[in-house]
């Protein structure tokens, strides 16, 4: 009983059981024996009914008051019917004239969408379960709403988000759909069915499954390395973590994809970040070529918002090539491996402008490319010579040969400056 008029108790699982019209029939109980109520009995009742003395009458008696008789009708309902593997039935959701008296949704008449202000519990409301009938709670993480462009409708997304543990940062969101409703409707239609979705920004396969799992992109704040750095930067030991795409949202379990070294290439014309999962590297060919053994490789330009795939686990082939020497005449160039300045296998431990020409002689790789083909050939015997000059790096090669037992330059390759931005080696003048 409340406020002096009589309510209805629903118990758990009863809904079902209170659906239907109600015969009302309003009265009043006179209780002859509380002198409280003799006035009120002869005010309401009227001279006709009412007995007096009072003593006459040993138990209260109602009086019904026929005239003023109505109906009631209960129906077990809600104003978002869902049909979702998550949940099945129906969902007192706040209706478009009522969210404008919620602080959940401060920008209700905006077209872009919207998150509800729902802090870290939540939002739950009351449901009814179609199998069973019982009342229950449904808790919503996430609410996206708007006001649909060019009509005076509202439309609303629910969502369950599940942080996933060890994940680093990785998300599950799982939508219930997306419902539509005019601003005077009584009910929310569904517009987009369920959808699971993730903040993953990269997939991979381990044990014939498919995984997804967020690696930063090098637009978020947690990226791993310098930002917009050309060329290649290392780092060491790192593992992403991801879930099985096929079952979710229900299978929140983390398989780790993990590698020894981690490789970050920037392309600063392409604008493209290439990272390398390695877990090992030989050098082939004096250094001219490269072998890694790798998790995967992956590719992302700026402002995309995945890691494309460009290479499965296993092994791929680097060409460390950084000096180019065309032979016009013969319709080919030739590629080099010179180490670099930085590089710890450069030919001499120190550079000094007093030490104005330091020569090596040794083996040198190279590419032979055509228009068809690319070959590794060695040239049995060169030489070169490197100076500084300010803060340049020179290096002149040219090849071997005995000339009348003497063994002297016979071809001068050419002059090349180290080019720190492009890492090669570029020529000033070839022969």
């Amino acid at each position: 009983e409340h406020a002096g008029m009589r309510t209805m108790q629903i118990l758990p699982g009863k809904i079902n059981d209170l659906q239907g019209t109600y015969h009302v029939v309003p009265g009043y109980v006179y209780d002859p024996r509380e002198k409280a109520t003799e006035h009120r009995a002869k005010y309401i009742l009227g001279p006709e009914n009412y007995k007096y003395p009072y003593e006459e009458m040993t138990a209260p008696r109602y009086y019904e008051f026929e005239n003023s008789t109505f109906h009631v009708s209960v129906v077990a309902e809600g104003t978002m019917d869902m049909d979702t593997t998550q949940f099945k039935g129906s969902v007192c959701f706040p209706l478009p004239k009522e969210m404008k008296s919620l602080e959940y949704f401060p920008n209700l008449e905006s077209t872009n969408w919207q998150e509800a202000n729902l802090g870290t519990s939540g939002l739950k409301l009351g449901a009814i379960e179609a199998d069973t009938g019982n009342m229950v709670r449904i808790t919503f993480d996430k609410i996206r709403y708007r006001k649909v462009q060019n009509e005076n409708a509202y439309e609303v997304e629910p969502l369950k988000v599940t942080k996933i543990q060890n994940g680093n940062g990785l998300e599950v969101q799982y939508s219930y759909g997306i419902y539509k409703c005019e601003a005077t409707g009584v009910k929310w239609e569904c517009e987009k069915a369920e959808e699971t979705k993730t903040n993953a920004t990269l997939s991979f396969e381990q044990n014939g499954k498919t995984y997804v799992a967020y690696v930063p992109l090098p637009t978020d704040d947690g990226f791993m390395f310098e930002k917009e750095q050309p060329g290649r930067q290392y780092g060491g030991y790192y593992a992403a973590y991801g879930v099985e795409q096929e079952h979710l949202p229900e299978n929140t379990g983390v398989t780790q994809f993990s590698s020894s070294y981690l490789y970050c290439d920037y392309n600063d014309v392409t604008k493209v970040y290439t990272l390398t999962f390695v877990n090992g590297a030989s050098t082939l060919d004096g250094g001219l070529r490269t072998e890694l053994q790798i998790k995967g490789q992956y590719q992302c330009k700026v402002g995309d918002t995945w890691w494309s795939r460009t290479h499965a686990e296993g092994s791929i082939i680097e060409n460390n090539a950084n000096l180019s020497i065309p032979i016009v005449d013969q319709n080919k160039r030739l590629e080099f491996c010179i180490p670099s300045p930085q590089d710890t296998s450069f030919w001499t431990s120190t550079w000094s402008d007093s030490e104005q020409t330091k020569e090596v002689w040794s083996n040198l790789y190279y590419y032979e490319i055509n228009d068809t083909d690319s070959v590794i050939k060695q040239m049995p015997w060169w030489g070169a010579k490197y100076r500084m000059e300010g803060n340049q790096y020179r290096i002149n090669l040219y090849q071997i040969g005995q000339v009348n037992g003497q063994y002297t330059s016979v071809w001068d390759i050419g002059t090349f400056v180290w080019n720190e931005n492009t890492k090669q080696w570029q020529p000033t003048s070839t022969t």
